[in-house]
């Protein structure tokens, strides 16, 4: 567009550029200089046959779950969770996977019968499960053991180890009591990557035996699946812009490219 020259000597020339709707027409005006020496306000015009067009493309990628990274592994799981993912938007599919547990620790004690006879604590053992390093304390209540007391979860249990009980005053016997394995979520192994999503999905971890805690984030594919990048947008052909008699509207024809992957275009006066 054109600004007339300011009518002091010396002063410097205005400048801005226009904004047209969709349909051609100024919606504002943009001063990019506003010059000195002007004693009173300018002549404003704006100049057909020269407009240029560049279309937008618009990417909408199907993208998948890559993976899923552990932020807290949680306790207390005795059998692996249920992953859950948030749903895939309209068209696409949800993914799906499996929570794997890390090595396992004894997470408490359970008594099935406190014996009797017991003047003092009787020593505490846990043998088998493939672990090692778990320890407790045994409390005792009215003559039996009432209660263990894990002091050391150990690590490596890939099930539940025995729980023995030796010694203790007053030769009591008869204790007995099984060990509750518990673990923490080590990794997510993505079953189904799904499709369709824009953002990263949302996931969750429920059941697996009353654990609790464990939280982890999405990575999505960073394309479509692996694909090359599709062709550039075809341009719009033969662009012109034209002035009404009237001189307040500029309108704007273009040959459309027949681009499906073409969602709207931008464009400039000059």
């Amino acid at each position: 567009m054109t600004i007339s020259a300011p009518q002091e000597a010396g002063g410097t020339q205005a400048t801005a550029t226009a904004v047209a709707s969709a349909i051609g027409g100024v919606t504002s005006v943009t001063v990019t200089n506003g010059g000195s020496g002007y004693t009173s306000a300018p002549t404003v015009g704006i100049a057909s046959g020269c407009a240029t067009l560049a279309p937008i493309l618009v990417a909408n990628l199907v993208r998948s779950v890559a993976s899923v990274t552990v932020g807290t592994a949680g306790s207390g799981y005795t059998s692996a969770p249920t992953v859950t993912f948030g749903a895939a938007p309209s068209g696409g599919t949800t993914a799906t996977g499996t929570a794997v547990l890390g090595s396992g620790g004894v997470g408490s004690v359970t008594i099935s019968s406190g014996g009797s006879g017991y003047t003092s604590a009787p020593s505490v053992s846990f043998t088998g499960g493939s672990g090692s390093g778990a320890s407790g304390t045994a409390v005792l209540g009215s003559g039996g053991v009432s209660s263990v007391s894990v002091t050391s979860g150990g690590s490596g249990y890939t099930s539940a180890p025995s729980v023995s009980f030796t010694g203790g005053g007053g030769g009591g016997s008869g204790a007995a009591a099984t060990a509750v394995r518990f673990s923490g979520v080590s990794s997510v192994t993505v079953t189904n990557g799904g499709s369709g999503y824009t953002s990263a999905p949302s996931v969750s971890f429920t059941g697996g035996g009353g654990g609790s805690g464990a939280t982890a984030t999405v990575t999505l594919t960073e394309d479509d699946g692996g694909g090359p990048p599709g062709p550039a947008p075809g341009r719009p052909a033969e662009v012109t812009a034209a002035m009404d008699d009237g001189g307040g509207r500029v309108t704007l024809t273009w040959s459309h490219p027949r681009d499906p992957t073409v969602t709207g275009y931008q464009y400039r006066l000059q």
